[in-house]
């Protein structure tokens, strides 16, 4: 709801100026630096610089540099110290969640229905304009509008209205609308308008699209990998059954019982990736199981083929004879046909719980009923005595252990980590329980279904709450 709506205050990025050492060249420099002292990471940071005076000026430079993680930096540039006597200034883009600011402004920030924007941005008192937008089936921003009465008495105006030709270009020449106080750059997919240098590109995450052409303008990022398909192709050359944000191999996807299930383009080199093992190591987890490998990694492989995997992770779940599973524990789901000690309350080699089986698993030891942490104290020692803090986005496949706090920060689960599938989607392995038969989920299903498990948070307030064995 349009009163539910909370308005951030932009705060906590910083750009810095350091003078520091630098050991490959043994002198000393001037860097630049942006500063994250939020206790969230910011995202698509973007950065444009330029130095001038009266009479000179620099070439503006633009610094592209993704995420910066919470109570952490990242580099800009190095500075030269005949710079100094310019006006030097940096302009700071990034997104906090669904919030964009802009040198600490904020600018907008997305909802469900549309928008939210300032009616001046350099005097957020005097309010917002919400503005809400109809999309067709295919994600094309088609119309924005809002109220301009109150409401009881609603009174809609149109801000902005797009019609677009099948590859994406804009038609004009009418209904040329465009009336919000910003130009809201997102329509054709929903995707955010480049107009740099007049361009007019479409920004598709690994690539940009020209909707003027029907072209993507950049190479694909593995094109030497797949030359079996044009090196400018995108999903495969089939955006109907594919996606893909960011110009990678595909990853593959864990099912419940830990094993990976391959995805279109899945190959031997994107397998061995998922898992941090070699290439050699991958290959013959597939030829073990029968697939034959080519040059380019696989021949045999089609998507929806399993691969099994055997570790320590699968090795418990395969030995839980149990039907006490997650869903069954809830309620979520009936118990299985039958009964016994396996459908009400778990089996005998099921009775250890989620700090043992994540502490003993990430660091590769057999998990078994030997292996449970009676007090979450116990587990915030071993994850101080025995762990490096990690982040989100360096986590290992079946190493890096994931706390999870209430608000209090007190330690009420643990997991691993178990991969992140080619759309984002984090994987980790949990025991939900003494008696609980473990399983391979979705972070977000675990926090759905176990609320009260609370969110990944660190021994210290703020920092990530991931941790890698010593």
């Amino acid at each position: 709801m349009k009163k539910d709506i909370e308005i951030p205050i932009a705060k906590d990025v910083h750009v810095a100026i350091v003078h520091e050492w630098n050991e490959e060249f043994l002198s000393k420099e001037w860097n630049t630096y942006v500063l994250n002292n939020r206790t969230t990471q910011i995202d698509m940071v973007l950065i444009v610089s330029k130095g001038y005076d009266e009479e000179r000026k620099t070439s503006t430079m633009r610094h592209a540099i993704g995420v910066v993680e919470a109570k952490s930096y990242a580099k800009i540039e190095m500075l030269q110290e005949e710079l100094f006597a310019l006006n030097n200034e940096f302009f700071v883009t990034y997104y906090a969640g669904n919030y964009i600011y802009e040198n600490g402004t904020l600018q907008f920030f997305s909802t469900p229905e549309g928008y939210v924007e300032p009616k001046n941005p350099d005097n957020l008192s005097q309010g917002y304009d919400y503005i809400y937008q109809y999309t067709d089936h295919l994600g094309n921003i088609r119309l924005s509008y809002k109220n301009v009465g109150t409401a009881s008495t609603v009174d809609l105006e149109i801000q902005e209205e797009n019609n677009y030709y099948p590859f994406g270009l804009k038609h004009k020449g009418y209904n040329n609308v465009q009336s919000a106080n910003r130009n809201h750059k997102y329509g054709f997919g929903g995707k955010e308008e480049q107009d740099e240098v007049g361009l007019e590109w479409l920004d598709f995450g690994a690539r940009n699209y020209d909707s003027a052409i029907g072209r993507w303008m950049n190479l694909d990022p593995l094109a030497e990998d797949f030359s079996d398909v044009s090196p400018y192709n995108a999903m495969l050359n089939n955006p109907i059954n594919f996606i893909d944000p960011d110009g990678r191999s595909a990853l593959w996807v864990p099912d419940s019982e830990g094993n990976l299930i391959a995805e279109a383009g899945d190959s031997t080199q994107s397998l061995a990736d998922y898992q941090g093992i070699s290439y050699t190591e991958a290959a013959k987890q597939l030829e073990d199981q029968g697939y034959t490998i080519d040059n380019k990694g696989i021949l045999s492989l089609k998507i929806g083929d399993k691969v099994e995997l055997d570790n320590v992770f699968t090795e418990s779940i395969d030995n839980s004879t149990g039907g006490f599973s997650t869903d069954v524990m809830m309620g979520l789901t009936p118990p299985p046909s039958g009964s016994g000690a396996g459908v009400t309350r778990g089996t005998t080699e099921d009775n250890y719980n989620c700090w043992g089986s994540a502490c003993a698993g990430s660091q590769g030891k057999k998990i078994d009923n030997t292996v449970g942490i009676a007090l979450p104290t116990t587990f915030d020692t071993n994850l101080t005595t025995d762990y490096t803090p990690a982040t989100s986005a360096n986590a290992s496949f079946g190493k890096t252990v994931l706390r999870f706090a209430d608000g209090g920060n007190n330690t009420q689960h643990g997991a691993v980590f178990y991969g992140k599938s080619k759309n984002g989607t984090t994987y980790v392995y949990s025991k939900n329980g003494w008696h609980a038969k473990p399983e391979v989920m979705k972070l977000s299903d675990l926090q759905t279904k176990i609320p009260s498990y609370g969110t990944v948070q660190g021994l210290t307030t703020g920092t990530s709450g991931y941790y890698d064995p010593n």
